[in-house]
């Protein structure tokens, strides 16, 4: 400890040497400090204060005012009484305070609380990190057949705990992903949409089944072609892609984004990663969840008609227009119908629908230019998801019955009797798209 050393009066050695010791005892301590006196001049400091190198060894001098070591130091002009963290250059944490002490005296004083602060600040990430895990379980848990609410809550969760501006979950569809949540000010590709392939951050993390972090993805024009032009456009620039694997095979990705180039920490990928497996488990959730419920209900309509089947022996209308029924609910269809064999023509028997395509005994020939006419000639199943879309010589009569009663896509399954076609069930909707 430095202060100015008074002359030891003739007797007094014991006391020196007692004082001696105790500003060595001062000097180990772990708190730097600096006291200075009624006239707020410097009157001691210990050595942990003259080590800082935050204050010129001009300063370190008995008698040098208060006011000095303010100008040395902005923190000292705004610190009353509560203590302050400064932040030095190498990344230390210190806790500054200055108070009072008799008698009219001023100690100034330095804490290193680095790992105290680090600590903390682990132990709030962990349990930020942990309610956010459990309010995703929790949604999980209460919206098994509807995923949404869980995607948007780990789109949140993942942008805010990974300290990203931005997230984005994409899903495959195909050989594209789409967009299914997304949280943040940053606009995703137009229709939200992007091609599986290594042109891309998301892309690639799915094609290549592993985690992509891009320090600068604007700048990343030759091996990012397509991420690159992304960025530039929607203005972000470092990224990180974790892919959402089921059982090895690629379903997703969650995508983070920042708008300036600062690369994510090791912390920050393993959260990400785990945030995928929330979404993996999620959507897996979800899909057997629909599966399962899916399953039951077939095997109740099943069960409904094999009863009428056998409490209805000589009423097979009733029997038929149960099946109808069941087989547009079921399919998520605009309407089905049951068509028998009469001679050279299929006779609508049964038929059910939100709207009424056709009308029982409409009649639709047995040749291969009509949907379920090939079903019944060529004994299987015929799946057309847009009629419109097929070549021009190719099922010219059932075309032309979908532009009268407004339909594309069907799906006819003829009903064979020892390989003897009877007639068939079919499916149709009004809007394009193949049945599962």
């Amino acid at each position: 400890m430095k202060q100015p050393k008074p002359k030891a009066a003739p007797g007094k050695a014991g006391q020196a040497a007692s004082l001696k010791a105790l500003h060595a005892a001062l000097d180990r301590l772990p708190v730097a400090f600096a006291l200075f006196d009624a006239e707020r001049q410097l009157a001691a400091w210990n050595a942990p204060f003259a080590a800082l190198g935050r204050f010129p060894t001009s300063t370190l001098k008995p008698g040098v005012s208060f006011a000095q070591f303010q100008d040395r130091d902005a923190d000292l002009k705004r610190r009353a009484t509560s203590p302050h963290d400064v932040t030095l250059p190498t990344g230390k944490i210190l806790q500054a305070t200055r108070k009072r002490v008799p008698p009219g005296q001023l100690l100034v004083s330095y804490e290193d609380v680095t790992d105290a602060r680090l600590a903390s600040d682990e132990a709030t990430q962990a349990l930020a990190q942990q309610t956010a895990m459990s309010e995703i379980l929790r949604v999980i848990s209460s919206s098994p057949t509807d995923i949404q609410p869980v995607l948007d809550a780990i789109a949140e969760g993942s942008a805010r705990l990974c300290e990203a501006v931005d997230a984005v979950v994409w899903q495959v569809e195909g050989d594209i992903l789409r967009c299914r949540a997304h949280c943040g000010p940053i606009d995703a590709p137009e229709e939200w949409t992007i091609p599986i392939d290594r042109g891309s951050g998301a892309g690639r993390a799915v094609a290549d089944r592993q985690t992509i972090h891009v320090l600068d993805m604007a700048a990343e024009t030759k091996e990012y072609p397509e991420g690159s032009a992304y960025a530039n456009r929607y203005g972000f620039r470092t990224m990180l892609s974790a892919p959402l694997l089921s059982e090895g095979v690629p379903i997703g990705t969650i995508l983070i984004r920042r708008k300036d180039v600062r690369a994510f920490s090791d912390k920050h990928v393993a959260l990400l990663q785990t945030f995928a497996d929330q979404a993996v488990i999620a959507m897996e959730n979800t899909r057997l969840f629909k599966e399962t419920e899916e399953a039951l209900e077939r095997q109740t309509a099943t069960a409904e008609i094999l009863k009428f089947i056998s409490t209805s022996t000589t009423d097979l209308q009733q029997v038929m227009d149960t099946l109808v029924k069941s087989a547009a609910r079921l399919c998520g269809a605009t309407d089905s119908v049951v068509q028998r064999v009469e001679g050279d023509s299929l006779k609508i028997y049964a038929q059910y629908g939100s709207g009424v395509l056709d009308t029982v005994g409409t009649t639709v020939p047995i040749e291969l230019q009509s949907v379920a006419g090939r079903a019944v000639l060529e004994r299987q199943p015929i799946h057309i998801p847009d009629l419109m879309a097929m070549p021009e010589d190719e099922y010219a009569w059932a075309k032309a019955t979908g532009v009268k009663y407004d339909y594309r896509a069907m799906l006819a399954v003829p009903m064979l009797s020892r390989g003897v076609g009877l007639g068939t069930i079919g499916i149709r909707r009004k809007e394009a798209g193949a049945f599962s």
